[in-house]
């Protein structure tokens, strides 16, 4: 998750939302990744989907079955279908999205340890680093906020 928040620091520097995400397999990195979507004016260009574009052309493969992505906030819904298409097995996500609770049509991460869709099972950890990837989405957002007063 270190260098998840690595990659979101980069994001942050970048002017874009910092959110970072690193795909590991066989305890080596894959790739790494951060948001993009304000650079590539690109609406799905998410940390996520950047993540699985990257770690593609690294393995030469879609699938990605046997590996873990680390990312600093809790995935959105297409991302995290993005995660079932590519048969990742374990995600492991820093903090909660405040957005999501529990009575909305795409609910929070926080109850499940394992999802099932299309045969494919996610293993499902949260909460990892939380309060350091909170802190930095904070930070950016009081910062944003400020220079528009």
């Amino acid at each position: 998750m270190k260098l998840a928040l690595e990659e979101a620091h980069r994001a942050m520097i970048d002017g874009e939302i910092p959110i970072g995400a690193v795909l590991v397999a066989d305890g080596k990195v894959i790739a790494r990744a951060h948001n993009k979507r304000e650079h590539s004016k690109n609406p799905l260009q998410h940390a996520e989907m950047c993540l699985l574009q990257e770690s593609g052309q690294q393995t030469g493969d879609w699938r990605l079955a046997g590996t873990t992505l680390y990312v600093t906030l809790e995935p959105c819904p297409m991302c995290l279908g993005a995660l079932f298409q590519a048969r990742v097995e374990h995600l492991v996500f820093g903090c909660l999205d405040p957005k999501r609770e529990e009575d909305n049509f795409f609910p929070s991460l926080k109850n499940f340890q394992t999802l099932k869709a299309n045969n494919h099972f996610l293993n499902v950890t949260g909460g990892v680093l939380a309060e350091e990837c909170s802190q930095l989405l904070k930070d950016f957002f009081r910062q944003r906020r400020e220079k528009y007063v």
